[in-house]
């Protein structure tokens, strides 16, 4: 059985807590949007998105999102699957004041960078980087 099977398998069940959390906070969305391994994540991260019990804006000890996640590995199949939710909060920021915008930036994440810019609800930010201003609008 297959991870898409399994987490079928999961959400059908009434009695499960589709955000319990990990020891450093991470929860299923998480895993599915910030796993190194992508195989099969892109179906499972749908799943998970399409459950209305998940928390797609849920905050690991770091206060890292799974946009924050997602952007971080530079998976931009799941950045885009996360933009489409209505309720997700493209501007949360991490314990080290950086929004997922940040971290695209600092990935060199082109095509992440420019989702993130043509999403509306991106506030723009003026950060020191190498000791220059950088506008990243």
């Amino acid at each position: 059985m297959g991870h898409e099977a399994v987490v079928r398998l999961l959400l059908n069940r009434g009695d499960i807590d589709v955000n319990v959390r990990d020891s450093i906070g991470w929860t299923p969305l998480s895993c599915a949007a910030g796993s190194a391994n992508t195989t099969g994540r892109p179906t499972v991260l749908q799943l998970l998105l399409d459950d209305h019990r998940v928390d797609i804006n849920t905050e690991d000890k770091c206060k890292r999102t799974p946009l924050h996640l997602a952007v971080r590995m530079g998976h931009e199949a799941a950045v885009r699957l996360l933009l489409d939710c209505s309720d997700i909060n493209i501007n949360l920021k991490d314990v080290f004041d950086l929004t997922p915008l940040d971290y695209a930036w600092d990935g060199c994440h082109e095509a992440i960078v420019q989702l993130l810019m043509n999403y509306l609800r991106v506030q723009f930010s003026i950060h020191a980087v190498g000791g220059l201003l950088i506008n990243h609008c």
